[in-house]
């Protein structure tokens, strides 16, 4: 034990500091925090997935049906402490109860994937993405599943910066396209116009579209306006390519939707 004392004017204080740690390992890192899950039992079951919140909490899934002795899903969100913070409600409702993998985007969101088909009741095959109180996000469509029906499962998320979606595991079929064990994600389903050119006398660019969705493009002189419909299809394949005669639309600014 050490004693420190400390003159303050005319007060004295006396310090005590008990060191735990022996002296040539107190400047090693590894050791455990003891603020951390400090008298908590934490999980029941196995662990598989960690992902860090902005806001310095962890979202933890894997296999277990309670944490703390606290019953719930099986991806919790824990405060600094490593208690559950009881805001959060995740629950499979579908499918094998395993979550592989977890993922926060820059909005906050999140992106859970693993063995299930149900999420909070309703279908979610293998992949989902939650709002920030663990409720699911119905405008995230994506589904990966396998012919080999005994174990699928998306075991990694990556969230690239330009926000589109990496997924691994698995599986042989990502939203109903051959992808074998790695496919990437569009951030939305809403369009993105790239690849302006010109050759011969024609204008081209490209949309990155979906098969199966109807895009239209309009064109203007201006970003007010007024936008000029001049072209809607629906897409029979991955991605289009809009061209048009140069000397049709001089000095024209194009827009896609859906």
């Amino acid at each position: 034990m050490r004693i420190h004392v400390h003159q303050l004017g005319m007060l004295s204080a006396m310090v005590a500091a008990l060191d735990l740690m022996p002296s040539g390992a107190r400047a090693q890192a590894g050791y455990v925090d003891p603020s951390f899950l400090n008298g908590q039992s934490g999980p029941n079951s196995w662990v598989w997935a960690l992902a860090e919140q902005s806001d310095g909490r962890w979202l933890v899934g894997g296999q277990f049906t309670g944490f703390n002795d606290v019953p719930g899903g099986e991806v919790v969100r824990l405060n600094d402490d490593g208690s559950v913070d009881t805001n959060f409600t995740f629950n499979i409702t579908a499918g094998d109860t395993t979550v592989h993998s977890l993922a926060v985007q820059p909005d906050g969101r999140i992106l859970v994937g693993g063995m299930f088909t149900g999420i909070n009741g309703a279908a979610c095959v293998r992949i989902g993405r939650l709002n920030a109180d663990g409720s699911l996000d119905s405008n995230f469509v994506a589904s990966a599943t396998s012919s080999s029906q005994s174990f699928t499962t998306v075991s990694h998320i990556g969230v690239q910066t330009n926000l589109q979606i990496v997924i691994a595991g698995w599986f042989d079929t990502v939203d109903g396209r051959s992808r074998n064990r790695l496919a990437r994600l569009q951030a939305s389903l809403a369009p993105v116009i790239s690849r302006p050119r010109t050759a011969g006398g024609l204008f081209s660019f490209d949309v990155n579209a979906v098969a199966g969705q109807t895009y239209g493009i309009v064109a203007a002189t201006n970003l007010t306006g007024p936008w000029v419909p001049i072209a809607s299809t629906n897409a029979a394949f991955d991605n289009l390519t809009f061209t048009t005669n140069t000397a049709q639309f001089p000095s024209r600014i194009f827009r896609a939707f859906r």
